[in-house]
């Protein structure tokens, strides 16, 4: 049989302590991490960050999909959790910085609500569908700023090329479609496209595989020239009124 299981002796090393209410710790999972109410414009533009994420979640999720008949029909399903905790967070927000207008004022008299119809019309009709309603100003925007984040993302990446990699096949390559993003920007980037249209045939030619087998590199005056190339293009990217779309405009007029 086994040695049976004796009780230690020794003292607990600490004992435990009376559950008392004052220890409570709130978890307020919807209050905002960061709240500015320092100036009209700053409040602006925090209205402006709620109303993103509010129309956002109004598109994605209370809608839903059916077909037939060979349409797209979309319908509103009405005011989730996370949008009224937003709208909540608006209200919230002019509250504090001392705003008397109701929200649905302040929205058209600010200009807000010109940069977001459906969250007008959100509060007008709550229930009303929001899929076919135009916003083309913000619309453009958004689509605006993506074609800027994929010119910089691949500037960066033929920066790194140019300065880590220890072969260049593929910079012609990026070089192109580098090109084709350039191409969905205004015509104030018709100067960079010109560039890598005088210098591309030079890169395809110094990409292509030697007969000594080793990788291709760019020579020392199309590696210096293609580096400046891409720094003057990131920087010319992070400066909104340099490639400034009428939409862009619009948006920076109302924000500044």
């Amino acid at each position: 049989m086994g040695t049976p299981l004796v009780a230690l002796a020794w003292p607990a090393l600490a004992s435990p302590y009376i559950y008392q209410s004052s220890y409570e710790v709130h978890i307020q999972l919807n209050e905002p991490l960061w709240t500015l109410t320092s100036g009209p414009k700053v409040i602006s533009m925090e209205i402006m960050g709620l109303c993103v994420q509010l129309e956002s979640i109004l598109l994605q999720t209370n809608e839903r999909e059916v077909m037939g008949g060979g349409k797209r029909v979309w319908f509103e399903q009405g005011s989730s959790h996370q949008s009224n905790v937003l709208l909540g967070h608006i209200r919230d927000t002019l509250d504090k910085a001392g705003e008397t207008r109701a929200l649905e004022s302040y929205l058209r008299e600010s200009g807000i609500g010109y940069l977001f119809p459906r969250m007008e019309l959100y509060l007008q009709e709550p229930e009303q569908e929001l899929a076919s309603v135009d916003s083309p100003i913000m619309d453009s925007y958004w689509s605006h700023l993506s074609s800027l984040h994929n010119v910089s993302t691949l500037a960066t990446l033929i920066q790194t090329d140019l300065t880590s990699s220890p072969s260049h096949k593929y910079i012609a390559h990026t070089a192109a479609l580098l090109y084709q993003a350039l191409s969905c920007l205004p015509q104030t980037m018709t100067h960079f496209k010109k560039e890598i249209e005088n210098k591309f045939s030079d890169l395809k030619s110094a990409c292509s595989p030697g007969p000594t087998g080793h990788p291709p590199r760019l020579p020392p005056h199309l590696h210096s020239w293609f580096l400046d190339y891409n720094v003057r293009l990131k920087a010319w990217t992070c400066n909104p009124v340099s490639h400034n779309s009428p939409q862009m405009a619009q948006v920076l007029d109302i924000t500044q």
